[in-house]
């Protein structure tokens, strides 16, 4: 997926004492095209204190579906493909997590260090409005002393 029905507008606010993302605007101005006119769609979320509110009802259902940049590591890829997981390539971070929170597919997976704090603040703070949430990938898979 690429073009325009990946454009976001993202809007973050983070609190100062935990660094942690407590409220995000995602918008997508061109969500749908309908009579040569691109119609938008905009999604909110709030986690504070463990109150989350969001403009996104949760989906439960696991499809085995990952979104990931066209450029992700071939490695990872196979090994996503090996485990039974179906690819998707996307363009732009806060489109990708978008679709995480909308339950569209499973997870986001970015194993290169190029996305950075502002790219996903909006977007987080949605995704853990949702009981949802982003884990560093280094951490990940160098925590020896779980099963992945």
């Amino acid at each position: 997926m690429s073009g325009l029905r990946c454009v976001t507008v993202l809007i973050g606010v983070y609190s100062k004492t935990t660094g942690k993302p407590i409220l995000g605007v995602v918008n997508q101005p061109f969500h749908t095209n309908v009579d040569l006119r691109w119609k938008g769609k905009c999604y909110w979320g709030f986690l504070e204190n463990d109150i989350g509110r969001c403009s996104i009802a949760k989906e439960s259902d696991d499809k085995k579906i990952i979104v990931l940049s066209r450029v992700e590591d071939e490695n990872v890829k196979s090994k996503l493909l090996k485990a039974g997981f179906t690819l998707v390539e996307a363009a732009g971070a806060g489109y990708k997590i978008l679709s995480v929170a909308l339950g569209e597919v499973d997870a986001y997976i970015l194993s290169r260090g190029s996305t950075y704090k502002w790219d996903t603040c909006g977007p987080q703070a949605v995704l853990c409005s949702l009981d949802g949430g982003i884990i560093e990938f280094r951490s990940f898979i160098n925590d020896s002393g779980s099963d992945h």
